[in-house]
């Protein structure tokens, strides 16, 4: 169908002239004489007069107006169509044409834009982190702002080559991104974590089953493509003690959910290679995992680390 064309303006003759008398009050209080035959007020009319016909004249948008902007957005090359009815068909095209992304300029554009490969069948999730260079290989200077830098987190599906991804996003961002703007296309860094809990179960619940489904749902939960809410472990976001106790009581067949105690003491619910990863509260207690904000989990959630116990055994 056709786009109607706005009202670009509906104020006329009469509401410029009592618009532009108000004016005269706040503006200029000394003129106190606000009759027609007042010369300030003659030109206030007069102004008024020209404005309304300008107004008319912006409402009025021609065939040949519509046919010289869509020449001028779609170049010089373009034929405009003979009726009325394509050329309608063209002002829908173009608009439409418009609104796709043709350059990377925000985060989500770049994350749009690099869906749009050829091997995008191939890509689980894309994330842009503007401001960092997160090819960079020391952690710490990954952390530091990099103006002009724009990374591009390419995660890859499941068996899937992760080199091939990269090369194709990079050729494909490389002529839509702003000039001077240095854009890194990197895939995810994972941190390995391990959860050890012991698990109380209820009354005629199995271990066996039990301790299968913990730890299915733990992975899953964990998982860097369908983690949490089904759309992936989201990048940079700590992983919680708290959410692993919330997780669990919820399953069937758990009566409740407490720390591992082995020869040296409790063991700490959540486990990674670098302690210093580790969040604590005031009184030391492991609160969670820090994540960086191009990290994901790498979930390891071993079934010899989820110590199980009947409902009648004796602790």
């Amino acid at each position: 169908m056709p786009l109607t064309l706005p009202e670009l303006d509906d104020r006329r003759y009469d509401d410029l002239v009592e618009e532009a008398r108000s004016l005269l009050v706040a503006l200029a209080p000394a003129l106190t004489n606000h009759n027609p035959s007042d010369p300030v007020v003659t030109i206030a009319e007069l102004f008024a007069y020209l404005t309304d016909a300008l107004l008319f004249r912006l409402n009025c948008v021609t065939d040949a107006n519509r046919r010289a902007f869509l020449r001028l957005l779609n170049g010089p090359g373009w034929q405009a169509p003979a009726d009325r009815a394509g050329l309608d068909a063209e002002v829908r095209r173009t608009v439409l044409q418009l609104r796709s992304v043709q350059r990377a300029v925000t985060a989500s554009d770049y994350e749009l834009l690099s869906r749009e490969v050829a091997e995008a069948g191939n890509i689980a999730r894309v994330r842009c982190v503007p401001g960092f260079d997160l090819s960079l290989a020391d952690a710490k200077a990954r952390t530091k702002p990099s103006p002009g830098t724009v990374s591009v987190i390419v995660v890859p599906k499941a068996g899937k080559a992760i080199n091939p991804l990269l090369a194709a996003v990079a050729a494909y961002l490389e002529p839509r991104r702003l000039l001077a703007t240095r854009v890194r296309v990197v895939g995810p860094r994972f941190v390995p974590i391990h959860v050890r809990v012991t698990v109380r179960l209820l009354p005629n619940a199995l271990e066996s089953v039990t301790q299968t489904r913990i730890v299915d749902e733990l992975t899953r939960y964990l998982d860097p493509l369908v983690g949490r809410d089904g759309d992936g472990w989201p990048f940079g976001r700590s992983v919680n003690v708290s959410e692993i106790y919330r997780l669990l009581d919820t399953l069937p067949g758990v009566d409740y959910v407490t720390r591992t105690v082995a020869a040296g003491g409790p063991l700490e619910e959540l486990s990674t290679d670098d302690s210093g990863r580790r969040i604590r509260n005031d009184a030391n207690e492991l609160v969670g995992i820090a994540l960086a904000r191009d990290e994901l989990v790498q979930p390891q959630i071993v079934p010899a680390e989820i110590v199980v116990q009947a409902a009648n055994a004796v602790t």
